[in-house]
């Protein structure tokens, strides 16, 4: 199989964060590969040792990944119930005057420090663009920008007439998810529908997030049928009292879906669930027809 390619043309950022090293992975020209001579079983210290330096790897752009190194990491990460990183999600970050550590996006000091940079207008025209472009995709996928890097970048919209980029809130990324899942008001667009639902889940826990996407894995709207995962994410929007999720769950518990059945659990769901799809039904929200839909279907239907 072919190596993960890394390209070694940012090196010259100068990213200067600390380099972690193990005694497990060597560098043979720009390759990074598995140390051959250490087959011994690796201690949980040293598996977090490789996935620090493969990470730093993918981050910092340094070294390419050899297959057999990916494939382990890939196993160590599922062994530790680590968060997998890959090189594909991070090829946006380009700007040598910005750093990437622990997935955060924040300023690298070092550089700053050396070409003695006080604010985003002192950079050219082309590294000033490359900046605002990586923070603003940051804000639009919702990944996490240090709040020096978010303040520097509020005043350079403030100060060159840039149109600042809305930051979601979890209400917000819900209900744009909604409308492009179900095409309300917007062409139909599931797979950026369900980036939004689930960034509004991972992000902010916001409770109607966790019932819908309870729902996608139940019937495989946008993913893959999960009913496991489904009754999950119901769970967690009944425990924080989301009208919609008491319904779903309580259909789980109705018919025996991926739960035992339960007709007096269901029931009080049911009755508990209806009761809040009332107020959203005379809502404005984007789901406001879906709950008034449910009030007027059978239980069992739901």
């Amino acid at each position: 199989m072919n190596k993960f390619k890394l390209s070694r043309d940012e090196t010259k950022h100068g990213k200067k964060s600390t380099k972690p090293c193990s005694q497990h992975l060597l560098v043979e020209g720009s390759d990074l590969r598995w140390n051959k001579k250490k087959g011994e079983e690796l201690t949980k210290e040293e598996i977090e040792k490789v996935c620090e330096v493969v990470e730093y790897s993918i981050l910092n752009q340094g070294n390419q990944i050899t297959q057999g190194v990916h494939d382990r990491y890939v196993k160590f990460c599922v062994q530790q119930k680590r968060k997998l990183l890959f090189f594909e999600d991070h090829k946006w970050h380009k700007s040598k005057y910005l750093q990437l550590k622990s997935n955060l996006l924040e300023l690298n000091q070092a550089m700053w420090a050396e070409e003695k940079i006080k604010s985003i207008a002192d950079l050219a025209e082309n590294d000033a663009v490359e900046f605002i472009e990586e923070v603003e995709h940051c804000i639009f996928e919702r990944f996490s920008v240090s709040k020096k890097v978010d303040s520097m970048y509020l005043t350079y919209c403030a100060t060159q007439n840039h149109q600042e980029m809305a930051h979601y809130t979890g209400q917000e990324a819900y209900e744009h998810g909604y409308r492009l899942l179900h095409g309300i008001m917007v062409p139909i667009d599931k797979q950026t529908g369900m980036h939004y639902i689930q960034q509004a889940v991972e992000f902010d826990q916001y409770p109607a997030a966790h019932s819908l996407l309870g729902y996608c894995y139940q019937f495989g709207d946008g993913v893959r049928i999960d009913v496991e995962r489904s009754i999950e994410h119901y769970q967690t929007a009944v425990d924080n009292d989301d009208a919609f999720g008491k319904v779903r769950l309580g259909r789980c518990y109705f018919l025996g879906i991926g739960v035992p059945k339960d007709k007096k659990k269901a029931q009080e769901l049911f009755e508990d669930g209806l009761k809040g799809l009332r107020s959203i039904a005379d809502s404005k929200r984007p789901d406001s027809n879906r709950a008034l839909c449910l009030l007027h279907t059978q239980p069992a239907e739901h």
